[in-house]
Formats: C-alpha cells, structure tokens, sequence
C-alpha cells in the first residue's frame, strides 16, 4: 500500500481564507500505476466523479456546476481549473471552509473530495450600547437582514462602518464586541450580538497656526478648515474630528494661500494631540512661501475668438496677485459658467481644451501662456429619456433643449435640467445628463437620467372663526391628462400623464359656500411653449341679521389667460394676457359701486 499527499495552495486573496490541509487517502500501488504528484510537472486526468463532504445544504450537482466541473472531463493536476473551482466556491459567500483533495487515482482517471462547511446564515442581531434609532440605522446600513450569510467581510464591514458612523458623530474611540451565538436545532443559523462602546464624545478644544504672517489664524479657520471646527459659542458648528474631512481641509488650506498668490505654500506637520477624554488640541505648521504676481499673459492656439475675447473671460490682468485657484477655474471650472472652456463648449467645441503653462518665472512674476486646443465642433447624435414612468414621452422631450443635429452646448444642457425640473412631476435632484461623446466622428449622445415624483396634492383643513366654522377640501393633479379623460382604462385612480394641472377646492361654512376649478395646458402648441390657462369659481353668502332679515350675494366668475415665452430680450421672459368675467348677483345686500350704493341688482 502506498499513501498520496497533496497540498492546495490558494493565491492572492484567497490564502487568507483557505486552510492548507494534507491528505492522506490509502490507494493501491498497482491502481495508482506509480504515480507521484509532482508540484513542478502537471499531468493530465480524465475527471471520473467528484466527492462532496460535508455540512452542506447544496447537492452534489449544484456544487459541481458551481465550481465548473464536469465529469469526464481533462484536468490538469497541479492546474488552474482546480484552482478557479475553489476561487468560485469562495467568491460564493456561502462556505467558510473548502478543503479539495485527491481521493482516488486510477490510471489515467481521478476522483477528487470536495470538503465543505457551510457558512451559517444570521438568524437574529442585536445591538446594545446605542439608541433605537441609531440602532435602526445601523441594521438598515449594514444590510444585516435575517437571512444574510455571515462571513468575516460582513463582520469587519460591519465593524468598520459602525466605527465610521460613529467617528463622524464625535466618537473616534468606539470599541465593538461581536457575541456570535449558534441556535440550537438549526446548525446553519446563528444569532449575532453587537456590543457597543462608543466611549467619550471628543471635540476639538482649539485649532492652532504656526507659520501664518500673511493671512490670519481666523481666516484659515474659517475658509481653510471648513469641515474642521474648534468649540466656539456658536452652538451650530460642529467641533468634531472626523479624518476623511480634516485631510480634505488640509488641502483646501493650501488653496485658500494658492488663492492669494502664495503658489509655493504647504501644510509642512500637524498634530493632534489630547488634552485630555473629550478635548483635542490640533497644531497646523504652515509654509507660506513668497507672494506672486502675474506677469505678461498670451494665448495661443486661438483662432475662433481673439486674445482680446478670450482675455475678457479670463480677467486677470498684469499685476494682480497670481491666483492659481481663480485662473484654474477662469479656464475650465467656474461655477458661475464664465470661464474659457463654456465659452467654447456653448459653440460646440466640446473636445476643446485650455492648458495654462507657466512660460517663465523671473523673481515673484510668473509669465503665463494659455494653450488652446480647439478641436472640431460636435453635434449631438442621440438623445434619449430613461427614467420616464409618469408622463408620456412626448411631453419630456418637447423640453429638451438638446435635440438630435444640433451643435452642442453646456449652457443648454443646464437649461434642460432646469425646466424638466420646473415640471414639477419629476424629482430635481435625479436629473442627470449621461454625457457620452465619440471623438472619432465629433459627435456626442446624451441620455437625460430621470426619475418621477408625485405631483398630486390633497388639502383638507378647517378653521374656526367669526361664530362659524369653514371647512375646505381641494385637489390638485399635475400631470394630468385631459383628452384620457372619457378612457375608462386610463383611470388610474384618474387620467395621467399630459403635463396639464388640474385644481378643484370647496369651501363651507354656515352661510358661506366657494366653489372653483382650474386647468392649464403648459403647451398648446407651436415650437415655444404658450400656456393656457382657465379658472371657474362660484361664491355664496346667504346669512340672517338679529331682526331676522335675509342676506344674499352670488358671485360668479371665470377667467382665461395665454402666457407665452418670448425671445426677447431673451428667452427668460414671458408675456401673460388674460380676460375675465364676473357677475354678481345680490339681495338684500349692501353694495357699493363708485359712489353708489345698491342692495339688490
């Protein structure tokens, strides 16, 4: 009798998680034709039958197709199928442990044992240490549902992200436990118990400069440490010290010097040091460098605007304080959209770009050339809606201010996003154009992201006042659609989907009553939009005095107006025309008109 030892290696990742075993299986000398596994040399088998063993819930079938063997097939052993069947069962989440053996060899045929134990499922989590509405958040964030496998990504995410949440609330000294409880009668499901000590609330007692002549202590902190606060009495700033947010301001220390000509200026050392359980003492050590001004400033490149256009836009002139935040974004980052790149990318010029090169650098005077690339204009190809489930599609893209053939523009982009926004039928925040441009052919498709929000609104309210009460209920539809309104299959719980607004109120009270309607139609047609817009109200006072006498008044009224957008002096204006009627009608009512009294007419 002869023995067979072979070890399987994971790599990467995976040596972390797979635990190197030895195995000892007896096989017969003459069934094993001599056979020595030989780490350096591969040979081939024909893969007879695979043996799974076990905890494991899945079939022997299920495992196998999983792991992408199929029986008969050749494999190589040492190789790299065997190697990705154990990568696949791994990246499954569903086994804590996999052990793959050789338990067979018969001439040129292998059988191989599979040894797995399932990784249990969570039954049931507890968090103590915390609030039940932090505790609500916590399981909603971390996705620890019943049912969840627990591997040991999920327990450090848990434990990193539970650290996280509560380092941004001020306590970076938090501690979790983790209690894992097997249930008795189900082996695969354990209950999880998170204790959590979140330890001292600490807070930044002062944040101190050194190294700062040039611009003070108070302006550092205010426009350098924007996230990062020490305690002042001003209860709404945060002294917390959270990481992620104080390197970030680091940064936007060193651009707040950047802004002021200070080019050469960095952050050299901090420290963070404790006063004491719920105090920090932070120490900034800067080096300001030297001030910098601006020098000759040329442009090259440029052929579709002048230098004298282009040095309008970017401002700066010889002699200011060399500003490399402010040029950077007078270039290509304004906010405001006043800077080279939108200039060129409202005619088309998507692929254009700005370069600043500092030319040369003579004492503190920095000569600067601005490259252009201009490239060719693109004109958009595509472009789609994606997200629409409320309204029908021609009402969005009537909006659209990027329609297939025109010349690009970020200005019309940002005008499509604020009128798809005005709609009122769909969410601001979830407007987003999917720019994707094609260099090769100088054309860009753009896919407008949408997602729909409610539009409807109910009233109902009620008021005491003057010896009555006035009751009132009103509905309003804002994506209505008027010519569904006869489709009984379009009633859902009414007719959607025109963009037309539709309002109904009553009003009641002892001796009073209001009735009114509206409808608007945003578009009656024509390439801009003209609004029409109808209203119908109906008001009654019917009340008796103290000797008994009968009061009336009836008013009726109607109104119907056009408003349409102009194109000048530019298309933000809108002129509005309306026409109105009312008729009253009274008894016994005292009425003045001019200087003329009536009390029935």
């Amino acid at each position: 009798m002869k023995k067979i030892f072979w070890t399987m290696c994971m790599l990467g990742a995976y040596m972390a998680q797979a635990q190197v075993v030895d195995s000892t299986k007896t096989i017969d000398s003459t069934q094993q034709d001599n056979f020595v596994l030989d780490y350096t040399n591969a040979r081939t088998f024909k893969l007879k039958d695979i043996v799974v063993t076990g905890d494991s819930k899945y079939s022997k079938n299920q495992i196998i197709r999983y792991a992408g063997f199929a029986i008969g097939e050749e494999i190589e052993l040492p190789g790299t199928k065997v190697n990705n069947a154990v990568k696949k069962l791994w990246r499954s989440n569903i086994f804590s442990d996999i052990d793959l053996y050789v338990d067979k060899i018969e001439g040129n045929e292998v059988t191989l044992e599979l040894a797995l134990v399932s990784v249990p499922s969570l039954g049931e989590i507890k968090i103590n240490g915390v609030k039940k509405s932090q505790r609500e958040d916590l399981i909603k964030q971390n996705k620890l549902n019943p049912g969840v496998k627990i591997t040991q990504s999920l327990i450090n995410t848990t434990n990193n992200k539970i650290k996280d949440y509560y380092t941004g609330k001020g306590y970076p000294n938090t501690t979790i436990n983790v209690e894992r409880q097997p249930i008795v009668g189900k082996e695969d499901e354990e209950n999880i118990t998170l204790n959590v000590n979140r330890g001292e609330r600490v807070k930044i007692k002062k944040i101190i400069f050194e190294g700062n002549e040039n611009l003070t202590a108070a302006r550092l902190r205010k426009k350098g440490m924007k996230n990062t606060k020490q305690k002042s009495i001003n209860i709404f700033k945060s002294s917390k010290m959270i990481p992620e947010k104080f390197q970030e301001d680091l940064k936007t220390l060193v651009e707040e010097y950047k802004s002021v000509g200070f080019r050469d200026a960095k952050v050299e050392s901090y420290n963070i040091e404790k006063v004491d359980d719920k105090n920090l003492l932070v120490k900034i050590k800067v080096n300001e460098g030297k001030p910098y001004f601006l020098g000759d400033v040329t442009f090259s490149g440029n052929s579709i605007y002048t230098s004298e256009q282009l040095q309008r836009i970017f401002g700066y002139k010889t002699g200011d304080r060399y500003d490399a935040v402010g040029i950077n974004k007078k270039i290509s980052g304004s906010e405001k959209d006043d800077d080279i790149s939108t200039l060129y990318m409202d005619r088309g010029y998507l692929f254009a770009r700005a370069i600043p090169v500092e030319k040369s650098v003579k004492n503190d005077t920095i000569d600067l050339e601005i490259k252009i690339f201009e490239g060719t204009q693109a004109t958009l190809n595509k472009v789609t809606i994606n997200g629409n489930t409320e309204a029908h599609d021609h009402i969005l893209y009537r909006e659209l201010r990027t329609k297939p053939g025109d010349l690009f523009s970020k200005s019309d982009i940002k005008r499509t996003m604020m009128e798809l926004a005005s709609l009122g039928y769909l969410e601001p925040t979830q407007i987003v154009p999917d720019i994707q441009p094609n260099q090769d052919n100088n054309t860009v498709d753009v896919e407008w992201k949408v997602a729909p929000k409610s539009s409807s609104q109910v009233e109902l309210q009620g008021g005491y006042g003057a010896g009555t009460f006035i009751g009132t209920l009103g509905l309003t539809f804002g994506n209505f659609s008027l010519k569904n309104f006869f489709n009984k299959k379009a009633w859902k719980p009414i007719p959607m989907g025109d963009g037309q607004q539709l309002s109904l109120r009553a009003q009641a009270g002892n001796g009073y009553k209001n009735y009114s309607l509206s409808f608007v139609e945003p578009w009656i047609g024509g390439k801009r939009p003209t609004a029409l817009s109808t209203s119908f109200y109906y008001s009654q006072y019917d009340y008796r005095d103290n000797y008994g006498i009968k009061s009336k008044l009836d008013i009726l009224g109607a109104s119907v107006g056009l408003t349409k957008l102009l194109t000048w002096p530019d298309d933000y204006f809108r002129l509005s025309n309306s026409i109105s009627y009312q008729l009253y009608n009274f008894d016994n009512y005292a009425m003045t008109v001019g200087n003329l009294n009536y009390e029935n007419g």
